[in-house]
């Protein structure tokens, strides 16, 4: 399942906004768990295809290193299954990966939701906030300069 205009390369179907070039590059491999997940639902690979894949798909360049990373960590969450063959590890989806999976299409509208929120500044954390009260200098408005040194040590010359 896949929600209508929604794909890495073309993100301003869900967000209605313009966002750069590499900003799809930067959301995959934000969600790569997730985007591997979502391969291994289709059919059972190796670390080595799943890169391929990602090269081919996305045109986006995953190291081995991050792929067998988050294998493992999948792979400690129950997600996924690793079955080693003649051809090496070959990686598939649990039941709680099959869920995951399923469940995916409303984590993708709560993540684009979210992401409307902070792009448009409706985020409660970034609502504006009363202006923080200072001490010293800057509340009497003294120039830093004005200030001699101590007997402290300063790093600053």
């Amino acid at each position: 399942m896949s929600v209508p205009g929604c794909n890495f390369r073309n993100i301003r179907g869900v967000l209605g906004v313009r966002l750069k070039p590499n900003t799809g590059e930067r959301m995959l491999r934000a969600f790569l768990d997730l985007v591997m997940i979502r391969m291994l639902g289709q059919h059972s690979m190796s670390a080595y295809e799943i890169g391929i894949v990602l090269m081919k798909k996305f045109g986006v360049r995953v190291g081995p290193s991050t792929i067998y990373s988050k294998l493992s960590t999948l792979e400690k969450q129950g997600e996924i299954y690793c079955v080693e063959g003649r051809s090496g590890k070959v990686y598939g989806l649990t039941q709680q990966g099959q869920q995951t999976m399923n469940d995916m299409p409303a984590v993708i509208v709560e993540m684009s939701d979210s992401a409307k929120e902070l792009l448009t500044n409706q985020h409660p954390t970034l609502k504006e906030k009363e202006p923080r009260k200072y001490h010293g200098a800057a509340e009497q408005h003294i120039p830093l300069q004005s200030y001699k040194r101590t007997s402290f040590r300063c790093p600053i010359p």
